[in-house]
């Protein structure tokens, strides 16, 4: 077995130390979530702070996007369960007369609002969708997840008020 070259030894410490550094860090504080008022399937206004007290599961979506179609039944169903406690809020990317015919065809029973590009920079990280915001009682922002939620985690949420993502 031939000696490495103590530069490429050092190179492999620092690679390794920087992989458990970042295994180790501290997940991000809980921050505030921006407060909106945007307009319902229904033409009336929704606010996110009318939801304060409870969790809020803060779904960004559109109707043109498989992904998301396909966790709206889980979404459904966690708002069937759990309504009482926390709240599905679904934030359509979409056309509004597109969303409010696909919520009716689709029976989606938690409130949607119609979205808008100012929203989604609000939270600076909606890059995809879905993205999914979990906020707590206080309304802080204590999880998020690119792409589909699942049950097991909207479980660990209501449980917990927390929540770990991918």
């Amino acid at each position: 077995m031939r000696n490495k070259p103590i530069f490429e030894r050092g190179l492999w410490l620092v690679l390794l130390l920087s992989f458990f550094t970042v295994l180790s860090t501290p997940a991000q504080a809980a921050q505030p979530a921006p407060d909106f008022k945007l307009p319902g399937v229904d033409g009336k206004p929704i606010e996110l702070k009318q939801y304060r007290g409870k969790l809020v599961v803060l779904n960004f979506w559109a109707t043109w996007c498989p992904p998301c179609r396909k966790e709206i039944p889980d979404l459904a169903d966690f708002y069937t369960r759990y309504g009482d406690k926390a709240v599905v809020l679904g934030v359509a990317m979409d056309d509004p007369d597109e969303v409010k015919e696909f919520v009716r065809m689709f029976d989606v029973n938690y409130p949607v609002v119609i979205g808008d590009n100012n929203v989604a920079n609000q939270y600076g990280r909606v890059r995809v969708l879905p993205t999914t915001f979990f906020i707590d009682r206080k309304g802080q922002i204590v999880g998020q997840q690119a792409g589909i939620v699942t049950p097991a985690q909207l479980e660990q949420f209501v449980r917990k008020g927390t929540v770990a993502t991918r």
